[in-house]
């Protein structure tokens, strides 16, 4: 690997073999080292001892090609910092820190952009799960370039990733990066021959795969265990009612929940706009769900005593909310509700009760019911009907799983009956 010395300055690439991680890999790191004392940068490889050999040979294999290209171009970055530096003054590792991380073309920056920008517009949360995004791409590679990132990059960061966080959470990060990608060749920052994404299913670009997560759908027989469950717990019943509120809202989230207002109620009717997409769509999406019955019920038994227009239905939220007294609300009754859902759900034997639940179940009965694509893309609040129809996908690969296993468990249950009567 390649060394410079700039003015008693000295960069090199080592290979950090102090301690060794359970894969046998070592890291790969950046060493700036000016008067004994020295600055240590993170390449985003690891390495084994017969690799790090072979990766400094002048013709590595192949597949050792492509990281040797991008640490040394990473280490000429930091030389050309340096030179900069001493150009217009004295040298300090503090100065080369701030020079490196105010490239346009870094993408540490490009988050930092990006989350001062969404913070700026009220989207707190969705700046949070960047700032997540980043603080994990900064432990990998805090100095990586737009340009630096290949497919074969994004596959070893991803495997990096999956080694301490849920696969569903490493595509939210994968997600949150290609838009950076797409932000900053909207803005010229990168041309768009860089883009690593895959845009087809042909391409052999990186595949940020599908994150399964826990989604369940009720059946009707489990739903209406829920709504008739019993407890003697005031807060218990406020957290199934609400529940129960949610799907017959059209599966609306607790959120938004939180924020309408008696005002949006007109001839029995309720009309709001998602908070969700309310900032990222082109044009305002309104939607429009019928008051059932039931759900007036929930709304009488725990809706706010002020029936002022501008005071909101639950009475949970203050009257003038800041963004972030959103999100801690939010945030809490979430915990509060989704807690007391368990512990419903582990008494009438539902595994995976919580308060989204309720949208994929009203989607899935609804579906089931026979209501068109269409309608459920509208109460749904999706901007494209391919949305709902891959959200609905997930649900009925589950039902298929389950219908399927059932000839298989009666059977396991004859078995284990024969076993019984013969005392095995």
């Amino acid at each position: 690997m390649d060394t410079f010395i700039i003015k008693g300055i000295t960069g090199r690439v080592l290979h950090d073999t102090r301690r060794g991680k359970k894969s046998g890999l070592y890291p790969v790191k950046y060493c700036i080292t000016r008067a004994e004392k020295r600055m240590y940068y993170k390449t985003g490889y690891d390495l084994s001892k017969d690799e790090w050999t072979l990766i400094n040979k002048k013709y590595p294999p192949e597949d050792l090609r492509q990281p040797k290209e991008i640490i040394e171009n990473g280490l000429k970055i930091i030389e050309t910092a340096i030179t900069e530096i001493l150009e217009n003054g004295e040298y300090s590792h503090e100065k080369l820190n701030r020079r490196l991380r105010n490239k346009s073309d870094f993408i540490i920056d490009a988050y930092k952009n990006r989350i001062a920008e969404l913070t700026r517009d009220g989207q707190v949360g969705t700046a949070s799960i960047y700032n997540s995004a980043m603080v994990n791409l900064k432990g990998y590679n805090e100095l990586v370039r737009f340009n630096d990132i290949t497919p074969k990059w994004l596959k070893d960061y991803e495997n990096y990733a999956l080694k301490s966080i849920r696969p569903a959470t490493v595509s939210i990060y994968l997600r949150t990066l290609r838009t950076i990608f797409n932000i900053a060749i909207q803005d010229k920052v990168i041309l768009k021959t860089s883009y690593p994404f895959s845009q087809n299913r042909h391409d052999k670009k990186f595949k940020i795969r599908q994150g399964s997560g826990s989604k369940i759908a009720l059946t009707i027989d489990q739903l209406a265990a829920v709504a008739e469950y019993e407890t003697l717990f005031k807060a218990t019943q406020r957290s199934r009612d609400l529940f129960m509120l949610s799907f017959h809202l059209g599966g609306m989230n607790l959120k938004d929940m939180l924020l309408l207002k008696w005002k949006m109620i007109k001839n029995n009717e309720l009309m709001y706009v998602r908070e969700k997409t309310a900032k990222t769509t082109e044009r305002e999406i309104k939607i429009t769900i019928p008051l059932t019955d039931e759900a007036l019920k929930i709304i009488g038994k725990w809706g706010n005593a002020d029936k002022s227009p501008d005071a909101h239905i639950l009475p949970f939220m203050p009257d003038d909310p800041t963004p972030e007294d959103i999100r801690r609300i939010t945030l809490n009754y979430l915990r509060i509700i989704n807690k007391h859902l368990a512990d419903i759900g582990n008494n009438l034997k539902i595994e995976g009760l919580s308060s989204m639940v309720a949208r994929h179940t009203y989607a899935t009965l609804a579906k089931n019911a026979g209501v068109s694509i269409s309608f459920i893309k509208e109460v749904l609040g999706h901007t494209d009907v391919r949305t709902t129809e891959a959200y609905l996908k997930s649900f009925e690969a589950s039902q298929r799983r389950e219908q399927f296993t059932v000839a298989g468990n009666m059977l396991q249950k004859k078995l284990n009956a024969i076993q019984k009567k013969n005392g095995q």
